[in-house]
């Protein structure tokens, strides 16, 4: 999910969740973006599956005409 604060500022958040029975449950918090890292409007996911654990990919959509677009890697170990 990803929230704006005025006090904070924005912040991305990458969760594992498990339905259980017709609630969510928290399985693990495995990322999260706030600064110094670019925050952005990040409109996809992808995990790879590694020996270790995962490659995580995110890439936001700009949101101003001059803005790049962001393609960010992360490797996530359980």
């Amino acid at each position: 999910y990803r929230f704006y604060l005025p006090v904070v500022g924005a912040r991305n958040v990458l969760r594992v969740l498990r339905l259980e029975g017709n609630r969510l449950k928290l399985v693990d918090t495995i990322l999260r973006i706030e600064p110094p890292l670019p925050i952005d409007n990040y409109e996809g996911v992808s995990a790879v599956k590694t020996r270790d654990g995962y490659r995580l990919y995110l890439i936001s959509d700009p949101i101003g005409d001059n803005d790049p677009t962001h393609l960010l890697m992360f490797d996530y170990r359980p």
